[in-house]
């Protein structure tokens, strides 16, 4: 299996890479290929220098960002990272989530017992910001899971094309 050093990329392998993100993207090689955004460039992107290559509609910058942090996740973690520790750090957030809404809940039930019917509705209960949070972890590891097992699909597809499969 070969390694992608993102980091030795010139500026040609920047915009095609880009060029394989989506036809929106397009407009702005050209930009990226101008300023000579290389790989290690590439890598350190932000949303300011996505401003400075004419890329302001922030669904486009986005749509680049995301793909950045994929391809970030791709060329630092490539070799250390398993389907294990994945399944693992998963299922580590999801019990913090368990854990965090049982917590909520009890409170719920102790703030119902306290309020004796002051009238207090279901509609005014909020979601707390360690359940939200919660959350966006079990959602960044489940992408990084499901990132995972699409690239060994992408590298079995390379290796054995569609055909004979």
């Amino acid at each position: 299996m070969a390694f992608i050093n993102v980091a030795e990329w010139t500026a040609v392998n920047t915009t095609d890479w880009l060029k394989g993100l989506d036809d929106c993207i397009l407009p702005y090689v050209q930009f990226f290929l101008n300023n000579n955004i290389n790989g290690c460039r590439l890598l350190l992107l932000s949303c300011d220098d996505l401003n400075h290559l004419n890329v302001r509609k922030v669904g486009h910058q986005e749509l680049i960002l995301d793909a950045v942090d994929l391809l970030k996740h791709l060329h630092y973690n490539f070799g250390s990272e398993t389907l294990q520790s994945l399944a693992l750090r998963l299922g580590c957030k999801a019990r913090s989530l368990y854990n965090q809404l049982k917590r909520d809940l009890m409170i719920a039930n102790n703030n119902n017992d306290t309020d004796n019917g002051s009238g207090s509705t279901a509609g005014d209960e909020r979601v707390s910001t360690q359940t939200l949070s919660a959350v966006s972890d079990i959602l960044a590891s489940v992408k990084a899971f499901i990132s995972w097992i699409d690239r060994y699909v992408c590298l079995v597809l390379e290796v054995i094309p569609p055909k004979f499969l």
